[in-house]
């Protein structure tokens, strides 16, 4: 009897964690892509600015540039995983 209640009890309440999981799914999903899309932004921009660089100074200009926004895009991603975790 304890048996069929809990497994029936489990069997109701399985839509609703689905619910949940589909929702965070689609929360990580838009997040991942969001980063994808920058990290792809960030490298273009890189690629204008080393086509555009006509000495050694102004390529290392570049490089210094890159690795900057690079920082940036890896703590602003610490930063949303964190806040992922605390919904938790």
């Amino acid at each position: 009897m304890k048996k069929t209640l809990v497994l029936l009890s489990l069997v109701t309440l399985n839509p609703v964690f689905a619910d949940q999981k589909a929702e965070k799914f689609a929360a990580n999903k838009k997040l991942m892509v969001e980063n994808i899309e920058r990290r792809i932004e960030s490298l273009q921009a890189h690629k204008e600015c080393i086509n555009n660089s006509s000495s050694k100074k102004d390529f290392k200009a570049c490089r210094e540039k890159m690795k900057m926004s690079l920082k940036e895009h890896r703590e602003k991603a610490k930063q949303a995983r964190k806040e992922m975790k605390n919904k938790k």
